[in-house]
């Protein structure tokens, strides 16, 4: 089968393997056939993946060094890495700073970063740093890094100490997680410096505070947002206007999160994504907010996947009105795929069933608790695609 694939794409799967298992992979794979062994003897960049995890093995990592002088280097340093200051990583690692024009991309913390200076690394596309940012000294930023255009921070324990040096109109790609923000203040200065951002992603940020949106900034560019456990993150999604958003994906942030304010907003005329093609509410939703959720994807007629879930067990009635709008022809018309973990009655749905029986390619909500075992398969009979109840385990599935 591998004799099958092409070198390419073998190539490829190899560099996976390394970046989960390290370079001590390849020496057994050399070993399963002659295919195997010329792919990995001619794809070098092979070697240029490397990872200061343990465990370390300070000989066959110097050997990879060697090999990856010639490769474009793509380096990181988890956060169970080796000890930075035993004196074999030193070594080491002096070593890879003196190939910074071969790196691509780094996940490394500010404190080894420091080490190096912007105009040393000119060809450096991807940065994920994490730690304290003010461990970052100003003359880091002797340039600018021309290349980089995907950059996640992580762990900034002080956000005051942000280096703005990192942010310009060649980002695309940004990431922002495991903080707390005192203030949504920075996050506005960070993105009005990236106007070209085409996805964006905030996980695990604790505001403290709720705090008054300002006029939002309009992220023309942007087709994915992300966010994910994100706590009092409100006034931080008022404060972003997306009209050509594509994906949007919003989870596990149920704490302190008002959804039908967000809505509400985002329902406006100049911000809404009509070109929206996947939306995911995952844990977020009280029964309060379904009337503003169906207001919201009544504007959007590109909408191909809908994933709902709720989080409240007050207001399971008020869901109905959702399950309503989605058995009206002119609601997401080209819906494909429907997930909804909300309380429904199977009969309900089945309107749904009968009026979408051409488009759907998959439907996953709540059989088993929502009506017989008729009902449920009245509905699946009007439904040629995947039918599951959210429950995996029930005899519905």
């Amino acid at each position: 089968m591998l004799d099958t694939l092409p070198p390419e794409i073998f190539g490829r799967v190899l560099e996976i393997a390394i970046e989960i298992w390290g370079i001590g992979f390849l020496p057994p794979v050399r070993l399963v056939s002659r295919t195997c062994n010329d792919v990995v003897a001619s794809t070098p960049s092979l070697w240029g993946i490397i990872t200061l995890g343990r465990p370390f093995d300070l000989t066959v990592l110097q050997k990879q060094l060697e090999r990856a002088k010639q490769s474009d280097i793509r380096l990181s340093y988890p956060r169970k890495g080796f000890p930075m200051r035993e004196k074999r990583f030193v070594r080491l690692f002096d070593q890879l700073l003196t190939l910074t024009d071969n790196w691509i991309r780094a996940e490394l913390t500010t404190e080894l970063l420091a080490k190096t200076h912007a105009s040393r690394l000119p060809r450096l596309s991807s940065l994920d740093v994490r730690g304290n940012l003010e461990l970052l000294p100003e003359s880091f930023f002797d340039s600018r890094l021309p290349a980089l255009h995907s950059l996640a921070l992580s762990h900034v324990r002080e956000m005051d100490g942000w280096r703005t040096g990192f942010f310009s109109p060649h980002i695309t790609d940004f990431t922002l997680g495991f903080c707390a923000p005192r203030s949504t203040t920075l996050i506005r200065q960070a993105l009005s410096l990236l106007p070209n951002l085409y996805s964006l992603h905030f996980e695990n940020l604790a505001f403290y505070h709720v705090f008054t949106a300002q006029s939002p900034i309009k992220l023309a560019a942007l087709h994915h947002l992300e966010v994910i456990n994100c706590l009092h993150a409100t006034g931080l999604l008022l404060e972003i206007c997306a009209p050509n958003l594509r994906v949007l994906s919003i989870r596990g942030a149920s704490t302190n999160i008002e959804m039908a304010l967000i809505l509400a907003d985002w329902s406006q005329p100049t911000c809404i994504p009509t070109h929206l093609q996947s939306l995911e509410l995952w844990d977020v939703l009280k029964g309060s907010d379904s009337a503003y959720l169906v207001r919201y994807i009544e504007r959007l007629p590109s909408l191909i996947r809908l994933m709902v879930s709720h989080n409240d067990l007050d207001g399971l009635d008020e869901f109905e009105v959702l399950v309503h709008a989605l058995a009206k022809p002119e609601v997401c018309p080209m819906l494909e795929h429907l997930c909804l973990d909300i309380p429904l009655h199977t009969v309900d749905a089945i309107s749904i069933a009968k009026l979408r029986r051409k488009r759907l390619r998959s439907v996953q909500i709540q059989l088993c608790a929502g009506g017989t075992q008729e009902e449920a398969d009245e509905f699946r009979s009007y439904l040629a695609c995947d039918v599951r109840c959210m429950c995996l385990s029930c005899s519905f599935n």
